[in-house]
């Protein structure tokens, strides 16, 4: 049922069954499909979205340059689309060593990479941080990777340069959902 424009009413107009199944029973099925309509989608996207959580308790974990964030397995997503878009996102929180330390300091580089076996594809977005001595640093990267075939798309967080970090304890998140 499509929205009518509500009526502006004038003295001794007729309320009658016409009037109030256009204006108010039909205006008001309008609005509750467009509410169904909003809420499937949302429903859509929340079952299309796929997240892996890294959760350190206790000390902080020491991480090497080129290791993997969140470890094995990687976080997978299936496209469902003949062609889709992805987006994909992560929250890394770590901690650089103090400048005391006899660690070298290089400019601290995540990946976050979103590839495909079949067809193959790959595309990656880096992140670049300047060191800071004994910084704590939140990593919230979110892009758009585009064009991948229906089938498996996998994701992974790497640390390619700056290394050694502490990841901190908490809760870490990669997620990724087809759009």
């Amino acid at each position: 049922m499509a929205w009518t424009t509500p009526k502006t009413w004038a003295l001794n107009d007729p309320l009658n069954a016409s009037n109030l199944n256009t204006y108010i029973r039909d205006n008001q099925q309008a609005l509750k499909n467009t509410v169904d309509s909003h809420e499937s989608a949302l429903s859509n996207l929340a079952a299309n979205l796929v997240h892996r959580i890294r959760t350190v308790t206790g000390s902080e974990i020491s991480l090497a340059t080129n290791a993997d964030v969140f470890g094995s397995p990687l976080l997978d997503l299936t496209v469902a689309k003949a062609s889709a878009n992805v987006m994909a996102g992560c929250q890394v929180t770590f901690r650089e060593p103090a400048s005391g330390s006899s660690v070298d300091f290089e400019p601290l580089e995540l990946r976050l990479r979103c590839y495909q076996q079949t067809p193959q594809k790959t595309a990656d977005v880096l992140l670049d941080y300047v060191v800071q001595d004994g910084a704590v640093i939140s990593l919230a990267p979110t892009t758009v990777f585009l064009g991948f075939a229906r089938g498996t798309v996998s994701f992974s967080v790497t640390l390619t340069a700056g290394g050694p970090v502490y990841l901190r304890p908490g809760d870490h998140t990669i997620w990724a959902m087809e759009l």
